[in-house]
């Protein structure tokens, strides 16, 4: 049976220690693998080394991601919710055209359509809105 070059390599290693202590706790590290801390530095990593099913549960964290590097591209669909959505974050400029009209409803302009809805739904919509703040 051949020996490949990691086991022939290990036997060195461990050969060239001098106490009993030392091999064993190297064959100890060797067989398990681990690596000392700082062993391996992003420039020893091959490209797409690290995949997703390799991250621990939990370990990217906020403070771990990068101001501005969450983009609209990396947000699953329907990722976003309404519940997802802090009060008061959602603002007219950040609506579509006429979604919303130009002041909010009071009493007095409840009955005030202009602009005019484009559709049926935002006319839906738009009434709703109206009736409840008119109390119904």
């Amino acid at each position: 049976m051949s020996t490949n070059v990691s086991d022939e390599l290990k036997n060195r290693l461990l050969s060239s220690l001098r106490t009993p202590e030392a091999r064993d706790a190297l064959d100890t590290i060797l067989d398990a693998g681990m690596v000392a801390d700082g062993g391996i530095s992003t420039a020893k990593l091959a490209d797409s080394s690290v995949t997703a099913p390799k991250i621990a549960s939990d370990a990217v964290t906020t403070v771990k991601i990068l101001d501005s590097n969450v983009t609209a591209g990396k947000l699953a669909s329907d990722s976003v919710t309404t519940v997802k959505i802090l009060n008061a974050n959602v603002t007219a400029a950040k609506l579509a055209s006429g979604v919303v009209p130009a002041a909010p409803f009071t009493a007095t302009t409840a009955g005030d359509w202009s602009p005019a809805p484009t559709t049926i739904q935002i006319a839906l919509d738009q009434l709703a809105a109206r009736v409840k703040l008119l109390g119904g």
